[in-house]
């Protein structure tokens, strides 16, 4: 029997602009499901129709595993798709083949096996730091330069 997973909007709120770390910001998909065949995957996009990539097959032998994947985005690029404090991102499964399964058999009537799943969490931050010192030596204050490493 084939199987169509259905597309799935990843929604982040509260998201803050990068403006002081010159890193990537980080987003990390997890997929727990049947993902072991070519075709068994997700095209992830962020706003825009922009492509990020793609979620991993995973080479178990079961029908289902874990594909944990990390997508790096540019700081200037990801601050552009801020809208309202909110970015979403769309996972648009490629459902080739026999498409992706339920790991375990399900009714007609049931919509998840409980088991296969898609998550997603960004990971970034942002810093300005200053230095002062005091005592015997004397510096006056001042900020460290935006770009540099941490």
């Amino acid at each position: 029997m084939k199987y169509e997973a259905r597309s799935k909007e990843i929604v982040f709120s509260d998201v803050f602009p990068v403006k002081h770390i010159n890193v990537p910001v980080v987003l990390q998909v997890e997929f727990t499901g049947d993902n072991n065949d070519s075709g068994e995957y997700f095209d992830i996009f962020g706003p825009g129709g922009i492509l990020i990539g793609n979620t991993r097959l995973t080479n178990v032998p079961n029908v289902c595993g874990t594909s944990i994947n990390r997508f790096e985005i540019n700081k200037n690029l990801f601050n552009s798709w801020i809208q309202n404090k909110q970015i979403t991102f769309l996972a648009i499964p490629k459902n080739d083949g026999d498409g992706i399964n339920p790991c375990i058999d399900i009714s007609s009537d049931q919509t998840s096996d409980k088991i296969s799943r898609l998550s997603a969490t960004l990971k970034y931050s942002d810093a300005s730091f200053s230095v002062s010192v005091s005592g015997a030596t004397s510096i006056s204050e001042f900020e460290i330069p935006k770009g540099a490493e941490l």
